[in-house]
């Protein structure tokens, strides 16, 4: 049942027929106020007229953007979907650190290499990669000698071009 409010809205507008409009009719005549009820209705039907013939609603500039300003307001304050979830929840973090904590334990152990027992090394090792000189004059070799049977490797930067310092001299 429609509350007394909404059968006057549409008393007024004229959308009550029939039966529902001699029920309202009769209850507004119970209320003794007729006369004056009635003025009402024709004086704000008159104004619903002349509202509905006489209002031009402005021209928008840029409907599009209008638009999607009203849409991006709507996509904000509506709520997320019941299903939807963030794809980077507490649990999904903790599992994803410790699998990439498990893998990189993994990738170390099998790219780092093991020391082997049989070929001990000491605990200074260098490596002559490149040797040049700044002296156009001495060139600068880096040899590299293996020995099968001690197990040792031996590395010399041979200078060539130098100038001759004999041994007592200092």
């Amino acid at each position: 049942m429609k509350t007394f409010e909404e059968r006057y809205t549409a008393w007024i507008d004229g959308q009550l027929t029939g039966d529902t409009l001699a029920a309202f009719e009769r209850e507004l005549a119970e209320k003794g106020d007729t006369p004056d009820l009635a003025q009402t209705r024709a004086g704000l039907s008159e104004f619903h007229t002349f509202f509905k013939t006489h209002s031009i609603a402005p021209q928008l500039e840029n409907p599009d953007f209008f638009n999607h300003r009203i849409l991006e307001q709507i996509r904000d304050t509506s709520p997320a979907p019941a299903g939807h979830r963030p794809w980077f929840t507490i649990p999904k973090l903790f599992w994803m650190g410790g699998f990439s904590t498990v893998t990189a334990i993994v990738l170390f152990l099998a790219v780092i290499p093991k020391k082997s027992e049989s070929h001990s090394q000491s605990a200074y090792i260098a490596q002559v990669i490149s040797a040049r000189s700044a002296d156009p004059r001495i060139s600068a070799t880096a040899l590299k000698s293996h020995s099968a049977q001690e197990q040792k490797e031996i590395s010399v930067v041979w200078l060539d071009g130098l100038d001759y310092v004999p041994a007592n001299a200092q």
